[in-house]
């Protein structure tokens, strides 16, 4: 099967940018996360890393995962996770959703946080 990934990174309340990283099977425009965002909700102790992930690839994928990293202001990890899509298999042109969140007390100084696809062609 084949694997690639795409890493995108964002700083907290400033603006966001992706970095696409491929292994030459897509054109980074293919593939991508889309609007990726953390955020703290005033009334919950949690961050949440929001996101899309569109396909404008010819082709359907699946097995789509998101890593996630926060990193605090000296550029540690203080929390990793993986989340799914809210879709098995991500057809061409259509786009999905993703939500994970990470308890405040487990992730304590976060500032940033990079997000990366793995995923596999459907076919």
């Amino acid at each position: 099967m084949r694997h690639f990934y795409i890493l995108a990174f964002c700083i907290v309340a400033t603006s966001c940018g992706s970095l696409n990283q491929y292994d030459g099977l897509f054109e980074p425009k293919d593939i991508e996360i889309a609007e990726p965002r953390l955020f703290r909700s005033d009334s919950e102790d949690y961050w949440h890393v929001v996101g899309q992930v569109r396909n404008f690839e010819g082709r359907a994928i699946q097995d789509i995962m998101i890593g996630i990293m926060l990193y605090d202001a000296n550029n540690d990890v203080v929390c990793s996770s993986f989340v799914g899509i809210s879709v098995e298999i991500l057809n061409p042109g259509n786009t999905s959703d993703f939500d994970k969140t990470f308890s405040l007390k487990e992730c304590p100084g976060v500032k940033t946080f990079k997000s990366q696809i793995d995923a596999d062609w459907a076919d």
